[in-house]
């Protein structure tokens, strides 16, 4: 009979095996009630987490993006503190801790090449079933081109589904996915398929839901990868300025913005402008503290009033990422946001544009290429870094920091 110490290093090392699946389950618990049963929660998440450290020797890892997260974990009590609306921001809030402990439970547990492949699929199998429930979920419109009448009608009869998704919300969870389905078709085997047929259907998704801002998101992806590859293409940059400036003196240049910027909830860009300037006056008055995470809708009207856009109109955010985690939590979480895209974006960067010669099967990494595996591990390459063939494709990678765990395993130590 194996003694009480056996038995549970051998429970932690299980728990550890298993620890996407308990911290997946706790995070969905947090998220479905919206914050009410946080604090219990975190105290079974602690003690499991514990008890798989324990088993595996393995408690926490540094990576690169550590000491941006630790700026946003202790900005949590200053957010607290200036928060007007207490109840906006321990429901945000509860999200907001959700994220940072799905990121460290990835570079925690992603440890060998058979989870990353694992992790991988998991993926790219959640893209694939995000695209097929969008069929029934999104809001169609006609906004660009007109969506066929089957696919409303499938929205209609096929499930009773009762709320539908806004499409800017769902696209904006799909092109994040997209990336890695496209990383996939570097791969050999099964792991090419599935990308193929996970990007397809999330492409088709994307165009199908008119987003603006999602089909802008492909382009540039997609240029910059091109770019990277292909130095010549760089030239397109000069070319597209220049094609602006005529736009500009034509007087082009401004309905083309407009159109672009326009959004069902404000409509066109001048409503959208406001929004901006009304939240650069909360970054300026609340530089240090933010006005408290969640609490844009209610407190921004009432503090910097909107004239444009009418009173009932609610504006939930602030429609451009940096503002809003300046005004969420000041510029000590602006900075901290903008350290983590750089931190990602920049390792890749020296290196992409002459790796060539990369290819998805299992062979001695040339320098080159070495700083790309790291971000989007790749099924098939056996554990040998580079030879994934994501050779420039970290334009893709960026939204995905929490896959820098790939490197940081080699390079830094655990903390505990």
């Amino acid at each position: 009979m194996p003694s009480p110490a056996s038995l549970l290093h051998r429970t932690g090392a299980w728990l550890d095996r298993v620890r996407p699946l308990w911290v997946g389950l706790l995070l969905l618990l947090i998220a479905w009630f919206e914050g009410r049963f946080l604090l219990p929660a975190l105290l079974v998440l602690a003690l499991l987490w514990a008890w798989a450290g324990l088993g595996s020797g393995i408690w926490l890892r540094s990576t690169p993006l550590s000491l941006p997260w630790l700026i946003w974990i202790a900005m949590i009590p200053v957010t607290l503190w200036a928060t007007a609306v207490p109840e906006l921001t321990r429901t945000a809030l509860s999200l907001f801790i959700a994220q940072a402990i799905a990121f460290w439970t990835i570079v925690t547990w992603l440890r060998s090449d058979g989870r990353a492949r694992w992790a991988w699929a998991s993926l790219l199998l959640a893209a694939l079933a995000l695209a097929g429930l969008s069929l029934f979920w999104l809001q169609w419109d006609n906004r660009l081109f007109a969506v066929p009448a089957t696919l409303q009608a499938l929205q209609q009869r096929a499930l009773p589904i009762q709320e539908s998704v806004n499409k800017n919300v769902m696209a904006g969870i799909l092109i994040g996915l997209w990336p890695l389905a496209l990383a996939a078709l570097a791969a050999r085997g099964p792991g090419r398929i599935l990308g193929a047929i996970t990007a397809a259907a999330v492409l088709a998704i994307l165009v199908l839901s008119q987003s603006r801002g999602a089909l802008l998101a492909v382009a540039a992806s997609l240029f910059v990868l091109v770019a990277l590859r292909w130095r010549l293409a760089w030239l397109a940059l000069p070319l597209a300025a220049l094609a602006a400036a005529l736009l500009a003196w034509q007087g082009r240049l401004a309905p083309l913005l407009g159109l672009a910027l326009q959004s069902e909830a404000m409509g066109g860009s001048d409503a959208r402008f406001e929004v901006w300037s009304r939240a650069l006056f909360a970054v300026q008055d609340f530089a240090f503290t933010g006005i408290g995470m969640g609490t844009f809708p209610r407190v921004i009207p009432l503090l910097y009033p909107y004239f444009l856009l009418g009173p009932d109109t609610t504006i939930p955010h602030a429609h451009n990422l940096a503002l809003q985690v300046a005004v969420d939590l000041g510029l000590p979480g602006l900075i901290a946001f903008i350290s983590m895209l750089l931190i990602t974006a920049y390792p890749p960067w020296p290196n992409s544009a002459t790796c060539s010669g990369c290819n998805a099967v299992p062979s001695p990494a040339s320098p080159a290429c070495s700083s790309t595996a790291w971000w989007m591990p790749c099924p098939g390459t056996r554990g040998r870094p580079g030879s994934c063939g994501l050779c420039g494709a970290w334009p893709w990678a960026w939204p995905f920091w929490p896959w820098s765990a790939r490197r940081s395993l080699a390079r830094h130590p655990p903390l505990c």
